[in-house]
């Protein structure tokens, strides 16, 4: 997921467990526009 805050996107990486009742965070950082192009032209974005 790509969070905006002060003009800046903040990118969490979020996976689920296998029963997909529990997520949980295991990335969460700072990005730039390249990567949000670069993970949705992968298709890997749920939410922008």
């Amino acid at each position: 997921m790509f969070i905006p805050k002060d003009g800046q996107y903040l990118l969490a990486v979020v996976k689920a467990t296998k029963d997909k009742k529990e997520l949980f965070c295991t990335s969460f950082r700072y990005t730039n526009p390249d990567d949000i192009k670069y993970y949705k032209k992968k298709g890997i974005v749920i939410n922008e």
